[in-house]
């Protein structure tokens, strides 16, 4: 019961400590009610996003959220129980950032906090959470070194199936549904359509196809320095984790004392 008020306390006063207003505190916390409330409600009704006027990590920003499909619980995840935070990472010294699964965006701004001289590759394939995340970005888009790409990254190119699920964040690339199609390209591809000849850190969240970006082609793994992985799978786990040890990479579990996916932190 005493942990129960103590994260509730913490959670109130990190919404009281970002916001830069009255009117944002409250909204924040209302939505947050709604959501907890109504946790059924499908964000594939078209849902206007809240604007928030917020102080993340030092940097004041608008930006934009919709209530249910769960845009605030990544905010809170990122910014809150600080999940990138959590690896020993020298952000300040990044130059290159490769946000795979960026959704709306949240993570990239995060990167750009903490690596304020870094260029970032944000990469998102759903429609609706791209465009969340270019309103969320589009203060810094080119100005400060962001690029947001609408693709999503697999082994080899050519057009892949998107598949909606309950939360926005949880929409997966699946080849047999016949959803939204949208540009598939493989990492090899990508680095080099924007000159990549060495990524710092690559974040890879993509719901279930991290085996297929690992599978084959991985000339793209000698370029990198850092991977933090969410890994949705045992299939998952072992060829990406298996195959980043073979390359040479080092592998640490994300420690925390919240609830989270399986992720990674691979390194040279």
């Amino acid at each position: 019961m005493i942990s129960r008020l103590n994260l509730a306390v913490s959670k109130l006063l990190f919404c009281y400590k970002i916001s830069l207003n009255t009117l944002t505190f409250l909204k924040l916390l209302w939505n947050t009610k709604r959501f907890s409330l109504f946790p059924n409600q499908s964000y594939l009704i078209s849902e206007i996003p809240t604007s928030y006027e917020l102080k993340l990590n030092g940097f004041v920003r608008e930006l934009y959220l919709r209530t249910y499909a769960g845009d605030i619980a990544i905010l809170y995840e990122i910014f809150w129980q600080k999940a990138y935070d959590r690896f020993t990472i020298n952000y300040a010294s990044l130059e290159t950032i490769v946000d795979l699964g960026a959704n709306v965006g949240l993570a990239s701004l995060f990167f750009k906090s903490v690596s304020p001289q870094a260029s970032i590759l944000a990469v998102e394939p759903e429609s609706k959470n791209f465009e969340v995340l270019q309103k969320n970005l589009k203060k810094i888009i080119n100005s400060e070194n962001i690029i947001a790409i609408k693709a999503a990254v697999n082994y080899v190119d050519g057009p892949l199936a998107l598949k909606r699920e309950r939360f926005a964040f949880n929409t997966k690339i699946d080849s047999s549904f016949k959803g939204e199609t949208i540009e598939g390209i493989s990492l090899n591809t990508l680095f080099n359509r924007y000159n990549l000849r060495k990524v710092d850190l690559l974040k890879i969240d993509v719901e279930g196809f991290e085996h297929q970006i690992f599978s084959a082609n991985l000339d793209w793994i000698d370029k990198v320095e850092n991977i933090i992985i969410e890994v949705h799978s045992e299939k998952d786990y072992r060829t990406c984790i298996d195959t980043l040890t073979q390359k040479g990479f080092t592998i640490k579990p994300l420690k925390q004392n919240i609830e989270q996916e399986n992720i990674y932190w691979a390194s040279r």
